[in-house]
């Protein structure tokens, strides 16, 4: 990065963050695995839904089976999941929906930079542009913390005006710079977003989520787009009580701001907007199913008699203990539980 600075002058954000989280062999999602043999990757940094307990993919399971029912039971059920990781929510899912009763033949295309092993229906691939070059259409998208992953650009509002943050070589370090915008597409976004931003406000726009949505828009022709992440609505993001944005960094199960130490180290993450998410899936003709929290979803969806059943079943007292403990932190409202979760249809009532 120093030598790129020294090349081309201050980067923006964007591209910092996204070679700190996805360059070749430096990055920290680009060498994930190899740190996660010595404990350092990332089930020592942080644990998503699908690792605290494998009943959160079997009971979104139940959804995808919904869906299937709602689009007439197709075979072979595809779905395509971006951001997959390891392959934990896969499996889960491909576990749910081969109870009795579900799909007899499913396709599973799994996208993440790290490839796992092809198992039976999994297929992984390296890119959501090559799922979309190979023709494959999909009935369900699913993804859980995807987007909150996607590099974004920092920006202020500043007498009147959007400014933008860009990262350049100090004396010593890393050090942020505010300059004119990078991409015009900046300030369209604002005004797309029907939102002034109060004076000082400081926070970020991910541009990526663009031609994210169009690619996977272009994979369902008739289906449902289902997407778990952090995030807000349009306006709480532009609320003035947030005007230091949401970006972070995650290590070792701690939030902190020093975004710019332990570089390729340690997460980045900034929360979704899911406003932009609706109003981008619009233009794609895919409509809002609804949009509620992860605590909600999961307990519509039986999670409560899971829980009892699985507690019941377990032989010990301190297993039932950490069967009740694990399930629950699926819905904490100040933890996992407060993700929210859109459903966009395309095709479907």
């Amino acid at each position: 990065m120093r030598g790129w600075i020294e090349s081309h002058g201050p980067m923006t954000f964007e591209r910092f963050m996204a070679m700190a989280l996805y360059e070749p062999g430096l990055g920290y999602y680009a060498t994930l695995s190899s740190k996660a043999s010595d404990m350092a990757g990332a089930l020592a940094d942080f644990q998503t839904s699908p690792q605290v307990h494998p009943v959160f993919g079997q009971l979104i399971a139940r959804y995808l089976r919904q869906v299937w029912e709602a689009l007439d039971r197709p075979e072979p059920f595809v779905v395509v999941e971006p951001g997959a990781g390891e392959g934990e929510l896969a499996r889960q899912l491909l576990d749910g929906l081969a109870e009795d009763d579900g799909p007899g033949l499913v396709e599973y295309h799994a996208v993440d930079t790290r490839r796992g092993s092809e198992e039976g229906a999994l297929r992984w691939w390296g890119s959501l542009d090559a799922v979309r070059e190979a023709g494959i259409k999909a009935h369900c998208v699913v993804s859980n913390e995807f987007f909150d992953a996607l590099p974004v650009h920092r920006v202020a509002w500043l007498d009147g005006r959007l400014r933008e943050t860009y990262v350049d070589w100090g004396e010593s370090w890393f050090v942020e710079r505010l300059g004119d915008l990078s991409d015009e597409a900046l300030g369209r976004w604002i005004v797309d977003g029907g939102i002034v931003p109060p004076e000082g406000w400081r926070g970020e726009i991910c541009l990526r989520l663009t031609p994210t949505i169009e690619t996977l828009a272009a994979l369902v022709e008739r289906g449902v787009i289902l997407s778990i992440d952090y995030g807000y609505q349009t306006a709480e993001l532009f609320d003035p009580a947030r005007v230091g944005g949401t970006l972070l960094a995650y290590h070792r199960h701690q939030w902190n701001d020093e975004l710019f130490e332990r570089v390729g180290e340690q997460d980045l993450t900034s929360h979704v907007d899911f406003g932009a998410l609706a109003r981008l899936g619009r233009q794609w003709s895919l409509e809002p199913v609804f949009e509620t929290t992860q605590r909600n979803f999961l307990l519509r969806l039986g999670l409560a008699d899971e829980v009892e059943r699985r507690v019941a079943s377990a032989l010990t007292p301190g297993k039932r203990w950490q069967t009740r403990f694990n399930l629950s932190e699926l819905v904490r409202p100040d933890g996992l539980g407060r993700l929210k979760v859109l459903a966009q249809a395309r095709g479907l009532d």
